[in-house]
């Protein structure tokens, strides 16, 4: 947003960036996901991929399934988690379009048995972070920044992102997640497979994301930010 900013003509001086802040207390690594194993009882067992972001080809859904494909081929009992939308403002006469591509690409690919599609409430997002091994959010589009960075660092989850907007600026390769370029379902599929097989990366990246978040995003200083 600075950068576009600049690009009108706005001295940078006059410019302050504040980033989004997380409530690290309801988003926090000791959520427990009980209750949504549950609801989803298809999740127990499962090697649990979460792309918290509203279904559509903008957030990278499609780049997430055809990655999901190829991961399933070496685990098999892998499942990718992705949210339903209901009226989104800002979609146009997309919603229904982007929709029926991304079911008919699941029937493509015959991977019902490995995709979850449901409408979550804040709640449940919470405990799908906390059962999720592996965070995604490979957007398509140039993402102003991406909240749900914030919450699955929040939850040490290690998120894989696109090179796009402002995600790179808050997730750094090998540090607390892994960038990749856009539409690259190949990469990301590598990257998941490479999370998958190593728990301590997992655990070092979600740690890392977690002690960043309660430096730089909490809720408080935030406030304090955009107060001063």
């Amino acid at each position: 947003i600075k950068k576009e900013i600049m690009g009108i003509g706005i001295d940078d001086t006059k410019i302050t960036v504040i980033h989004h802040g997380v409530d690290q207390d309801k988003f926090n690594p000791g959520v427990k996901p009980k209750d949504i194993l549950s609801k989803y009882p298809q999740l127990k067992g499962r090697k649990v991929v979460f792309h918290p972001a509203r279904i559509g080809l903008g957030k990278g859904c499609d780049t997430s399934i055809k990655a999901i494909n190829l991961v399933k081929s070496k685990y098999p009992d892998v499942i990718l988690v992705l949210a339903g939308s209901k009226n989104i403002i800002d979609w146009g006469n997309t919603q229904q379009k982007d929709i029926a591509y991304l079911v008919n690409l699941i029937k493509h690919f015959n991977m019902r048995d490995n995709i979850m599609i449901d409408y979550y409430s804040l709640d449940e997002v919470k405990k799908l972070y906390a059962l999720s091994l592996v965070c995604l959010y490979p957007s398509t589009v140039n993402e102003p920044f991406g909240l749900t960075m914030l919450e699955a660092q929040a939850c040490a989850k290690p998120m894989v992102v696109t090179n796009a907007g402002g995600m790179p600026e808050i997730i750094k390769g090998g540090i607390n997640g892994f960038v990749i370029p856009v539409r690259d379902y190949e990469t990301l599929a590598a990257k998941i497979n490479h999370l998958l097989e190593d728990k301590k990366l997992r655990e070092r990246l979600g740690y890392t994301g977690r002690q960043i978040v309660e430096n730089y995003y909490t809720k408080e200083r935030v406030t304090k930010e955009i107060l001063s």
